[in-house]
């Protein structure tokens, strides 16, 4: 059901959904008191001290409409940083990809500098300080801002690197990755390590492939083993392929 109240255009205008208080300050006089009047309307949600969500017009009398924490987490950063310095990583990507079922409650984005975590209204964002324009990503669309996400094949040497991103277990971790194996290129995989330096990532993470697939192309085998860092693979193929299984 649409909404009767009147909606100042500019809101659904711009790259995102999310709006601060001060980009109202070319329309209204007062522009935190007018924010805080569209919120009492529901046009806007609170999201977090200087932030709001523009509610999509079909849903502003639905009190109950809440955006994914994914969504919430690229669309806020797009809005600080821009489109093409932002972009989602690790379990965030691994969600949008479809490799996570459930709905989370932490988000993990790259953006251009260092950020302390945020907690908002409809989730925790973790900030993850990285140069977007060399990670190999993908436009993503959704109902607040179309922005970027990592690739499958950068995704699962996030995940591999950084498994501890995000409040996951090892466990979900390493299921998220088992789930995007048979759609990568590992070529490409392979490729992107060496570019970033994500070695022990891509030994992990031959691991964990070597579950469902035998043989995969570009196969590398790192001058030294890594620590498993808590993932779990099958342990009769960690000395060959080079992980150390005692970090548990």
């Amino acid at each position: 059901m649409r909404s009767s109240v009147s909606i100042p255009p500019k809101l659904y205008e711009g790259e995102t959904r999310v709006v601060r208080p001060r980009d109202l300050a070319d329309q209204y006089s007062q522009p935190a008191k007018e924010a805080r009047r569209l919120a009492g309307l529901g046009v806007l949600r609170p999201l977090s001290h200087g932030y709001y969500v523009v509610a999509p017009p079909e849903h502003i009398t639905d009190k109950h409409w809440r955006p994914s924490i994914e969504t919430v987490g690229i669309a806020l950063a797009v809005i600080d940083y821009g489109v093409r310095e932002t972009a989602l990583m690790g379990i965030s990507a691994a969600r949008i990809l479809g490799a996570i079922p459930r709905a989370l409650s932490t988000c993990v984005v790259a953006i251009p500098k260092q950020r302390p975590p945020l907690t908002t209204a409809f989730g925790h964002i973790e900030f993850v300080r990285r140069r977007v324009v060399t990670l190999d990503a993908q436009r993503v669309h959704t109902e607040l801002v179309t922005g970027y996400t990592t690739t499958i094949e950068q995704t699962i040497l996030d995940l591999t690197d950084r498994p501890e991103l995000g409040g996951t277990t090892p466990q979900q971790i390493s299921e998220a990755v088992l789930s995007l194996v048979p759609q990568a290129d590992w070529t490409l995989v392979l490729g992107l390590a060496h570019e970033q330096r994500k070695h022990a990532a891509y030994i992990r993470a031959r691991w964990l492939a070597s579950q469902i697939m035998d043989i995969i192309p570009g196969e590398w085998r790192y001058a030294r083993s890594v620590p498993s860092a808590g993932l779990v693979g099958p342990a009769g193929e960690a000395n060959r392929l080079g992980v150390i299984l005692s970090d548990h």
